[in-house]
């Protein structure tokens, strides 16, 4: 770690990285290294982090599923003992994009971990369906078409099919909490309109400093927390109380970002402005409850940092011990290979991140902020919630939910 971190923390489920450091640090050297990582730093309150288009994901999945369907096929009907298999050609052909094309991020992914001198999930998915892949084609180099039905083509594809559908599946879980977030710093507005040397001017958020006077009009958002110094105006709070009537602000009442003028203009004395502002902190305290680690996923940490290595070793004894006790090379390799393709992807290591991100995204998008993770995982135990009904369980806007006509009491009517 660079001697200018004082401290960081990584969320690999939203490609994020938070980090503090020293206030004459040298930040070129950190954007060099996160750049490495495909990271970009920004200092902007609003900034929501990006993740990878899930329709790129989807898609690849589903070709690897449209060319692993034959050999899925071919797999069903030896296991009810038809003798019907694929010409080998077709195996090959249907296998190799799978293999190398859809199934190129592992690779990827596990040569930047053999890199640092690590294994990760990629390292198993790679390896294990590379040797069942490799053993494939020498067999069929040495036994030519007699080697049908007793290639392992189809087993490496549809490892790699399935982990990209969990790829997939996982991915639209980060795009659900990246929304969550962005629907939440959308309430702040982008630019402010601010009075310097008694004219007004259109700055963005970031260039607000406390003390400027804003002027919001009707339609307007707050883009600040500060004071009322002239004006009144109703003020639709509801987004960030869940307080469905509106309030009444005149001067001297304080107002905060993120809340909607109705009527009137408002001239507010900035206080908290950026990241400082109430949006800001209640977005914060959304990513930091993704970033943080509920004791369970700690020990699930702990687990996945000696699975990877283990199970390779595991499977090297396998592969061993067959050869030692006299079975023939094929089937010491099947072995083994089962090894490495029966723990990848580890579902400990993939599930929990990906669960307390969905989780998290998804009650804010409810209306419901976790302020971290030890209280979500203390939500079992709680026997007694107090809430506040208007506002909070109901939004007090009436709806119309269905219409019936009356006839033959027309006095009443």
């Amino acid at each position: 770690m660079d001697q200018n971190i004082v401290a960081y923390q990584l969320n690999p489920q939203l490609h994020t990285v938070s980090y503090t450091v020293l206030p004459d640090a040298d930040h070129e050297p950190l954007d060099q290294a996160l750049l490495t990582l495909g990271l970009v730093r920004t200092n902007e309150a609003n900034q929501t982090p990006s993740t990878p288009k899930n329709s790129s994901e989807s898609l690849h999945a589903t070709i690897a599923a449209f060319l692993a369907f034959p050999l899925v096929l071919q797999m069903i009907g030896m296991w009810i003992g038809s003798a019907w298999h694929l010409p080998i050609m077709a195996e090959w052909v249907l296998a190799t994009p799978i293999q190398f094309w859809l199934g190129l991020r592992f690779y990827r992914g596990a040569t930047e971990a053999l890199v640092r001198y690590e294994a990760n999930m990629d390292t198993l998915v790679a390896l294990g369906t590379t040797v069942a892949y490799v053993f494939s084609l020498y067999q069929w180099s040495i036994l030519g078409d007699e080697a049908a039905g007793n290639l392992y083509f189809e087993a490496s594809a549809l490892v790699i099919t399935l982990v990209l559908f969990g790829k997939s599946i996982e991915n639209r879980a980060k795009q659900t909490a990246l929304e969550s977030l962005s629907l939440l710093l959308e309430l702040e507005p982008k630019t402010a309109t601010c009075l310097r040397a008694g004219q007004e001017v259109s700055l963005t958020i970031s260039e607000l400093v406390p003390g400027d006077v804003l002027v919001i009009r009707a339609g307007e958002r707050i883009g600040a927390d500060g004071v009322v110094v002239k004006g009144e105006a109703d003020i639709d709070a509801s987004a960030m109380t869940g307080e469905s009537v509106p309030e009444c602000k005149t001067m001297g009442d304080r107002v905060i970002s993120g809340t909607l003028v109705l009527n009137g203009t408002l001239r507010v004395s900035a206080e908290r402005v950026g990241k400082s502002s109430t949006v800001s902190q209640v977005a914060k305290l959304v990513k930091n409850a993704q970033m943080g680690k509920a004791p369970i996923q700690k020990l699930v940490d702990r687990i996945s940092r000696v699975f990877v290595p283990t199970i390779l070793v595991l499977s090297i004894v396998t592969f061993g011990v067959w050869l030692a006790v006299g079975q023939t090379l094929e089937y010491a390799l099947v072995a083994a290979v089962s090894v490495l393709v029966i723990a990848c992807p580890c579902a400990l290591g993939l599930a929990t991140p990906t669960a307390l991100v969905a989780g998290t995204g998804l009650a804010a998008k409810k209306g419901i902020l976790i302020k971290d993770i030890q209280t979500l995982e203390a939500l079992p135990d709680v026997e007694v919630i107090a809430f506040d009904k208007t506002g909070t369980l109901t939004n007090g806007t009436p709806t119309v939910v269905t219409t019936e006509w009356y006839t033959g009491d027309g006095e009443t009517l």
